[in-house]
């Protein structure tokens, strides 16, 4: 699912070039499209979020994903996706633009 780009206010990820994941270490999605990433060998930029800190409601993450949601995925174009929403098949394509 893409996150609309007036949603966006953190302008940090504007200047994200490439993969970069925000992500739960523990998430089964999180895991997966590490793996798949790793696997063909695409490179990215992990942003771990912990969320026993309660990182995914703080104004950085809140500034990317407004609903406080962890699993994020972006080319770095502000193309924002949530992993649930994203098929491994979707996150290939992008890496491949």
């Amino acid at each position: 699912m893409r996150i609309p780009d007036d949603q966006i206010r953190t302008s940090e990820v504007r200047g994200w070039k490439g993969i970069h994941l925000v992500h739960v270490w523990e998430s089964a999605c999180s895991q997966k499209v590490r793996i798949l990433l790793r696997a063909k060998k695409i490179p990215w930029v992990s942003h771990p979020v912990d969320l026993a800190r309660q990182q995914h409601v703080t104004p950085w993450f809140l500034g990317i994903d407004p609903r406080g949601l962890p699993g994020l995925v972006t080319r770095g174009d502000a193309a924002c996706r949530r992993l649930r929403g994203t098929t491994l098949g979707d996150l290939l394509a992008d890496a491949a633009r």
